[in-house]
């Protein structure tokens, strides 16, 4: 079998007639993901497991964005397992947060 373009003709064989129909989606793929809300903070929050640097509000859940001691990269965990409501209120007020 062969599909034409503007600019050339192209041999396909017989893949395209043996691929099925496409499915419809599924009802899972169809509802939309909660939605995430990060907040990256002008001043990281220092605790003992590094330095807190962002939050992220999904659904019901906060995580804290934590960059780890000795080391660059964020990891995201649940906010109170590492930071008390009190810390978290002194954040909010010593820092701005902003969207990216």
């Amino acid at each position: 079998m062969y599909v034409k373009f503007p600019r050339a003709t192209v041999f396909v064989g017989d893949t395209l007639a043996k691929q099925a129909p496409p499915s419809k989606p599924s009802r899972s793929s169809q509802i939309p993901p909660p939605q995430c809300i990060t907040l990256w903070a002008s001043r990281p929050l220092s605790v003992p497991q590094g330095r807190a640097v962002a939050l992220r509000k999904t659904g019901s859940s906060v995580d804290l964005g934590l960059v780890p001691v000795g080391n660059t990269s964020v990891v995201w965990l649940p906010a109170d397992q590492i930071v008390s409501q009190a810390q978290i209120a002194r954040w909010l007020a010593t820092s701005s947060f902003r969207r990216m």
